[in-house]
């Protein structure tokens, strides 16, 4: 599960912020992760939109399905299920 460096990265960005996010803001985040940029507008908006689609259809479905994490698609928001520092993942 955690061998793709996006699901990671976007993991890390859960536990760093111990707060549901919406999934735009999650892959806003994941996005300044992997540019290791300081802004977002360092970033092509477009890379951004592929980084959100790739989450929403692919990563996201596959750590709900580990019970890593929680989506509610109604308002489009994601939170850890465990805390990812006291070894229950």
């Amino acid at each position: 599960m955690l061998s793709h460096e996006r699901r990671r990265s976007a993991l890390y960005c859960l536990e760093k912020y111990q707060t549901p996010m919406a999934l735009a803001d999650l892959a806003d985040e994941v996005a300044r992760v992997e540019y290791d940029v300081a802004t977002l507008l360092q970033i092509p908006g477009e890379d951004v939109k592929e980084i959100y689609l790739d989450l929403y259809h692919s990563h996201i479905p596959k750590m709900e399905d580990a019970n890593l994490i929680e989506y509610t698609q109604e308002e489009d928001m994601v939170c850890l299920k465990h805390e990812l520092s006291d070894g229950t993942v």
